[in-house]
């Protein structure tokens, strides 16, 4: 699936249900094969949430406007991308718990 036909998707998506968009917006088309467009997310909830009755037939009823064929939603697990170089709110490695607390919130 290229990105422009993506991005059509999550722009139909967002004034039928925000919160659908919501979990669309992090979540990757991986695949369009045959009858089936495969997205990965990185939560379990939002599995759960997009693979809801209503919610599939939503979006294959978009994806069918979109793309001119009818699909079938599968998603699936990915693991959540490991963010580079974010600071960790305590380092427990060099100081104490408490003594990291105190430090934090006087």
């Amino acid at each position: 699936m290229d990105e422009t036909s993506w991005q059509k998707i999550l722009s139909s998506v967002k004034p039928l249900s925000v919160s659908v968009a919501g979990l669309l917006s992090s979540a990757k088309p991986l695949s369009l094969e045959d009858d089936k467009l495969k997205l990965s997310v990185f939560y379990k909830f939002h599995k759960d949430k997009l693979e809801e009755f209503k919610t599939k037939k939503m979006l294959e009823e978009i994806a069918l406007s979109v793309l001119g064929k009818e699909v079938r939603i599968e998603c699936c697990l990915a693991e959540a991308p490991v963010v580079q170089n974010s600071p960790a709110l305590v380092d427990t490695s060099e100081k104490s718990v408490i003594k990291a607390a105190e430090e934090l919130f006087g």
